[in-house]
């Protein structure tokens, strides 16, 4: 149950002065000892601590803006010219025009008088607030929204303020949680929806027809509730699949007529959301102008909350609906096309997670239905003002469309008059007039003119650029620009202003996060204002209605003392009251169903506004949400990150906070209670202490208790326990680590559990969680499809594994697994993973450095030469070059290894190969020491170094990526995905080098290991199975022959190959288990008929091991642990594999089923169909190999006909190498 916002804050805040209070007590303590230290009062020493905190602050901003004036020099810049005004009266202007000035973000108004005074580039010092940058300058906004967008995201303070209302959708996210969900509703605004123009006609023609019998008896009709309830139909309709439906309500009376309006009006099933939609965006534009303390005006309760409630109530039926649909179409493998959605079931295919679908919709929603509305809104009152432009724009729809005709795209496309008059009116008024952003780093924007230096700005600055500003500056857009005229983007002011400077025209945004629908609100607004150009004539507005603008806009600019209505704007621009009379019946526009919400007296909301804010400076919050600057030294502890072992203590201090405050606490009691002081302070410190672990184990018991009954009550049952102590189990655990079968925990240990407590169980580890163990089909199911988004990896197997791969696809959950996935996926389709070329040239030069080793007489390690090959593949495939590791020579076995020349251990690629390999495995060997793997570590992080050595090698190819991609925007260049390796491809979704940096190494580590893996098995098992390396032979020389090059059809032919490898893939799958952890409670189906379902508790590690599902007889049959191919094309294939799919997952299953798996069954297949034309003979050099343990001759068939080691780290490998030897294949 979440907190009201107020306590929230609060709490927030506690941080802040906790040091200043525990300073105080420990100061108090001190005292009872120090007699010296009395004469200073307790109550002075907690005043003057709790002040000190606010104090700091502001002595912080001095500091900050000579800290700031040092930098802008360093970088040979300068710190924006700055307002000579005190904060105060800077705050309360803001507030004053915020009610009353023209719109905008600062206020347009007051923005353009200090642009007269400092220029068009300026910031706002309201210290001890942190200072706004403010902007109207093209080449700012150009790198704010483009070519420095990834260090400008919205910012924290904005995403939590708009959270209530927006969630974590595509307008309230930053960074990956943005990019997920750009690239999650991407693909449906594409030409072929947005061009499919019936929703607009069936909406746009009952709107009108309802404004047509209004104006019939003689009332004005507004025009902005009319647009506002055409737009949000139409956007709910193409949304969610079903409308609204507001326009069937009826439209508003004016204020005089109020009591004509009908009850049915109040009462129609529209009306809580149209009235919710409306309040809730109010409210939230509310919150923005308050700051962090918008807690403190709704202290009790989030006023926005029961706004998106309401909305929501609508769409959860219908979400509820297309997540049931998409449940059972997984179920049945059922295949969706994407033609065939709305939004909502559109995403639905790509989350499953209710809030992320419901946030996403109402982001579009908002931009759906506002935007569109604000121009149609405006388009209406320039028609108004300007009959000869609705004469030309009727002339032009009768010329191409006709008089009753319905539009289509190609009349739209050929309505050049119309797009510049949409243009115009998105120049003159765009729907959202200011933005801000907030830098993430220090940076320099370029100079507002020649000869003048660049900008320094620092980290965490708000920036803001006034949209509306820029697009009525007449330096940019000539004499004119004040001036409402369509002909300016036809004429060659076209060319003479927005084709050099494209950026002075951002009604839609620009770069990366430019509006995905801006299409779609041309095409909606063109449809709208054809069908009503084509019925209505003679637009006026009703001035007996309309809110005139202040009467002090007519000592301001030109466009203002023009205005005949008071825009204003609260997430877009609007219109007070803009009613419209035509000669035909047509009457429109007063106030968009204007939101019941209380202001505060009109005489006092300028001190509250400005309390606000100094309240928030005096509880700076700011500090936690990263938007002030601190003094060097905190921004050097923020930038330095401490050695794992510190870390691990700092996070368990918090868990012996309370006892040792309680043990401070107590002993100042017992100063002034003599009762308490037969207690010695020695004693109660320990036993605190103790009592610690103790509650955890306590806690455990409960938990175990507590989970039986809720099993109990969902009809299920707590999987069987291991009896046995924890202890033994972790020394078990530990020592077949080391010695038994591959996996995690050991395959031999599980196979015995399971043989007494069957497929699924539990190893009770208290005090520590237990872990759920299983090889049940029906539970990896669950865990990686039907129940996906209940699994995550959790943030233990995350962080363990973040020094090596960051936030990258494997290693990350939600939206940044998402975002990640979505990133990657395009790359990997058939066209590029069937291009052969990087497999011929390596796969040749490994096996000619193999055939001049065998010349020699010397055994070569194919498990070394493989890994070689995929490395090289790889990184060609990935980078665009490769590490060309096989250049370096094939190393000789260690009795040999004199004769390795020097040549090898100095070759470039050497430092890749070596912190390739050891960076894997101190990964691994954090896994099994679990969060106290940084005790291990203590000092320094052992992994870095060597994943800074693998960056060594791919940064020059990244910034060499990173600077065409920024030549490319800079020159506006269209690249193909087709002319891409994998980085090119990254660096047009992102310009964050660490995110790249990540992807490409994930993508490594799969690209790599997993198919060397599968190489270096395949060969093992031709070395004992000769028979299968001659009827492979015999495919191959039947489809491609003994020398030709095989390509993607000789692939799809050559059946028996593919089951070799599929075999392969199920006695040695690359990854032999892997683990989940459950994030709610929830039921595995039973693990057989008649028995009860197995209830997994939250934050439950679930173990799945894919090599013992891989050889059970009861899945596979009574050969399961033989090795034969053919079991993938006779009949145990429909008897055993096509009924229950789920037995073989060597690729992972479900959303994460692995991208590259078609990648790596090429890649394989085509290194073995080159390796039998050349060699035959295969056996293994037993001199060589590591034997496995002898206790193995006593374990099940498999296990005793093992004749190497396998091992497994992150995937399964082979101990100290697979030596072979093998013949040259003779020419006959």
């Amino acid at each position: 149950m979440p907190l009201p916002p107020g306590p929230a804050y609060i709490l927030r805040i506690i941080p802040y002065y906790a040091p200043s209070v525990i300073f105080s007590l420990g100061f108090r303590l001190l005292q009872e000892y120090d007699e010296n230290l009395r004469v200073i009062p307790t109550w002075l020493l907690i005043s003057v601590t709790l002040v000190a905190r606010p104090l700091s602050s502001l002595l912080s901003s001095y500091w900050s803006t000579f800290a700031n004036a040092r930098a802008a020099a360093a970088h040979g810049a300068i710190i924006p010219p700055t307002v000579q005004e005190g904060a105060l009266s800077v705050i309360n202007r803001m507030a004053e025009t915020a009610k009353h000035g023209f719109p905008g973000k600062p206020p347009t108004e007051m923005a353009l008088e200090l642009a007269d005074t400092y220029g068009y580039a300026f910031q706002l010092d309201l210290r001890p607030l942190p200072s706004i940058f403010f902007t109207t300058e093209p080449d700012h906004v150009k790198a704010i929204l483009a070519t420095q967008f990834e260090s400008f995201p919205k910012g924290p303070l904005f995403i939590e303020t708009m959270s209530s209302l927006l969630g974590t959708g595509v307008f309230n996210a930053d960074g990956e949680m943005w990019k997920f969900h750009r690239s999650m509703t991407r693909p449906f605004f594409v030409r072929e929806r947005i061009s499919d123009f019936e929703i607009y006609e069936r909406t746009a023609d009952y709107a009108l027809t309802q404004a047509r019998e209004r104006l019939a008896s003689g009332i004005s009709v507004d025009f902005q509730d009319l647009t506002a309830r055409f737009t949000l139909d139409s956007a709910t309709e193409f949304l969610f699949g079903a409308k609204v439906d507001s326009i069937s309500a009826g439209l508003p009376f004016p204020p005089a007529l109020s009591a004509r309006t009908p009850q049915s009006f109040y009462d129609h099933p529209s009306t809580p959301f149209v009235n919710a939609f409306g309040r809730s965006q109010l409210l939230s534009i509310v919150r923005l102008n308050y700051g962090p303390a918008w807690r403190l005006m709704e202290f009790w309760r989030d006023e926005v909350k029961p706004m998106r409630d309401a909305l929501d109530d609508f769409v959860t039926p219908l979400m509820n609906k297309a997540l049931e649909k998409r449940a059972h179409d997984l179920e049945a493998d059922i295949k969706t096309t994407a033609e065939e959605d709305n939004v909502l079931a559109h995403l639905v295919r790509d989350t499953q997670d209710p809030q992320i679908i419901k946030d996403e919709l109402f982001n579009l929603l908002v931009a759906g239905r506002d935007t569109t509305s604000s121009l149609l809104t405006f388009s209406l009152y320039m028609l108004t003002q300007h009959p000869d432009i609705e004469k030309r724009l009727r002339e032009e729809i009768f010329q191409f469309v006709g008089p009753t005709a319905t539009p289509d795209y190609g009349h739209m496309r050929d309505m050049k008059y119309m797009r510049a008059f949409l243009n115009e009116v998105l120049r003159m008024y765009p729907p959202v007039p200011g933005d801000a952003r907030c830098s993430n780093k220090a940076l320099v924007l370029p100079a507002t003119s020649t000869g003048m230096k660049p900008i320094y700005i620092p980290a965490n600055t708000t920036c803001a650029y006034n949209t509306i500003n820029m697009h009525r500056r007449k330096d940019l857009w000539g004499p004119d620009a004040l001036r409402f005229d369509p002909d300016r983007f036809l004429d060659s002011r076209l060319q003479k202003y927005l084709i050099p400077n494209p950026f002075i025209f951002c009604p839609f945004n620009a770069g990366p996060r430019i509006c995905l629908g801006q299409q779609f609100a041309y095409h909606e607004a063109t449809f709208f204002l054809v069908r009503l150009l084509q019925q209505f004539t003679g637009f006026k507005l009703d001035d007996s209605l309309n809110a005139r603008p202040p009467a002090e806009w007519q000592s301001r600019d030109e466009a203002m003392q023009n205005e005949k209505i008071h825009p204003m704007a609260h997430l877009t621009m609007t219109a007070f009251g803009l009613p419209w009379r035509s000669s035909r019946p047509t009457e429109v526009l007063q106030t968009v169903m204007r939101p019941d919400i209380q202001y505060p007296e009109e005489t006092t909301i300028n001190n509250l506004f400005i309390y606000a804010r100094l309240f928030t400076s005096l509880w700076p919050e700011t500090i936690f949400l990263n938007t002030t600057v601190g003094p060097p030294a905190i921004e050097l502890c923020r930038n330095m990150p401490l050695p794992p072992g510190p870390v691990y203590i700092l996070r368990i201090i918090p868990y012996y906070a309370p006892s040792v405050i309680f043990s401070l606490g107590f002993r100042l009691l017992q100063e002034y209670d003599e009762n308490l002081r037969v207690i010695p302070t020695w004693l109660l410190i320990p036993v605190t202490l103790v009592a610690r672990p103790l509650s955890s184990l306590l806690s455990s018991c409960w938990s175990n208790f507590a989970n039986a009954r809720a099993a109990a009550a969902h009809g299920a049952i707590i999987p069987p326990t291991v009896q046995e102590g924890t202890l033994s189990v972790i020394n078990r655990m530990s020592e077949s680590t080391k010695y038994g079968y591959p996996g995690k925990l050991p395959t031999e240990m599980m196979l015995e559990y399971a043989n007494t407590y069957g497929y699924a169980y539990q190893l009770d580890l208290r005090p520590l969680p237990p872990i759920f163990v299983t090889t049940e089909p029906d539970h990896v199911k669950a865990i990686l499809a039907t129940q996906f988004e209940s699994f995550p990896k959790g943030p233990l197997f995350i962080e363990t594994m973040n020094s090596l791969l960051g936030t990258g696809v494997f290693n990350a959950d939600g939206e940044m697994w998402k975002f990640h996935r979505s990133m990657t996926r395009p790359f990997f389709v058939r066209e590029r993973i069937s291009d052969f070329e990087i497999y011929e040239r390596t796969a040749d030069y490994a096996l000619t450095q193999a055939r001049e080793r065998l010349a020699s007489g010397i055994s070569v390690d194919f498990q070394d030469l493989t890994a070689r090959f995929t490395l090289d593949s790889a990184t060609e495939f990935l980078f665009g070059a490769k590490v060309d590791s096989i250049s370096a020579g094939l190393p000789f076995p260690p009795a040999l290894s004199a004769q390795t020349p020097q040549s090898f251990y100095d070759h470039p690629s050497t430092p890749f190969v070596n912190a390739f390999g050891r960076s894997q495995l101190l990964s691994i060997m954090r896994l099994n020491y679990g969060p106290a793997w940084r005790l291990m570590e203590f000092w320094r992080d052992e992994v870095k170094p060597m994943r800074d050595a693998l960056d060594d090698f791919v940064i020059p190819l990244m910034n060499k990526a990173l600077e065409k991609r920024a030549q490319d925007l800079e020159a506006d260049i269209k690249t193909t995905a087709e002319e891409d390796n994998v980085l090119a491809h990254l660096v047009r979704d992102t310009q964050d080098p660490q995110i790249i940096k990540d992807e490409l190494f994930n993508l490594l580590v799969a690209g790599r290991d997993t198919t060397s893996c599968l190489l270096t098995y395949s060969l093992y098992m031709m070395s004992q199975h000769p028979d299968i390396e001659r009827r492979l032979r015999e495919e191959i020389f039947q489809f491609v022959g003994p020398t030709a090059t095989p390509d993607y059809g000789h692939m799809r032919d050559m059946k028996y190959m593919r089951a070799f490898l599929n075999e392969v893939l199920r006695m040695y799958p690359p990854v032999p288990n892997d683990a989940r952890r459950s994030n709610k409670a929830l039921v595995l189906p039973a693990t057989s008929t008649g028995m009860k379902p197995i209830y997994i508790p939250a934050e439950t590690t679930c173990v799945y091991n894919t090599i013992n599902m891989h050889r059970r007889k009861d899945l596979w049959g009574p050969d399961a642990l033989r090795f034969d191919p053919d079991r993938f094309l006779d009949s145990r294939l429909q008897k055993y594999l096509i009924p229950n799919p789920f037995i073989f997952c060597p690729f992972n299953a479900g959303p994460r089923i692995c991208l590259g798996q078609q990648f790596a069954y090429h890649e394989a297949t085509f290194f073995l169909v080159r390796l039998l034309q050349q060699f035959t003979g295969f056996k293994l050099d037993d001199s060589l190999n590591a034997r496995p343990p002898a206790e193995w001759q006593s374990r099940d068939e498999a296990m005793q006909n093992e004749k190497v080691h396998p091992m497994a780290h992150l995937t399964l490998y082979v101990k100290d190498g697979l030596w072979v030897t093998m013949e040259e294949l003779k020419t006959n």
